[in-house]
């Protein structure tokens, strides 16, 4: 019975309200404690704008690049889930359907914990005061920080 049925179980499994919340938690496992710089930093470099959001293409490729064994259509049906729709006015008048994005703050919120996001906000604030200080004394960053 359950090979007869088994693309509608499937289906079923895949479009459940608790799926995305075991995705999650399936990189969530996969990532940490090893691979966690490694998934932020693949996320981080596929926001080639620098505005904090991704599509569909560079989230699996960014996951990917991590080296995290997970299924594509898994991960297609985590973004359709997560992500968010916005017109773009030029593509509007040329008829072309709305692009989907997935916030990487969001998504940060949903894959850390409360106490990790705390940890990486701490970091972020001490770097933003060492930015602010040598803003302030009108050192150039180059000599600081090298690529």
């Amino acid at each position: 019975m359950q090979r007869y049925y088994r693309e509608e179980i499937e289906f079923h499994r895949l479009h459940s309200l608790k799926r995305p919340e075991e995705i999650i938690n399936n990189i969530r496992t996969l990532a940490f404690p090893n691979r966690k710089i490694a998934l932020q930093q693949s996320l981080a470099a596929s926001d080639e704008a620098g505005d904090g959001y991704i599509t569909c293409i560079q989230f699996i490729d960014a996951i990917y690049r991590a080296d995290l064994k997970i299924e594509r259509d898994q991960l297609e049906l985590l973004f359709e889930v997560i992500s968010e729709r916005f017109d773009d006015p030029i593509a509007k008048d040329k008829n072309v359907p709305p692009q989907k994005y997935l916030n990487l703050p969001f998504f940060y919120s949903k894959l850390f914990r409360q106490n990790e996001t705390s940890a990486i906000q701490e970091v972020d604030l001490t770097l933003q005061s060492i930015k602010a200080a040598l803003i302030y004394k009108g050192v150039d960053f180059g000599i600081i920080f090298a690529e």
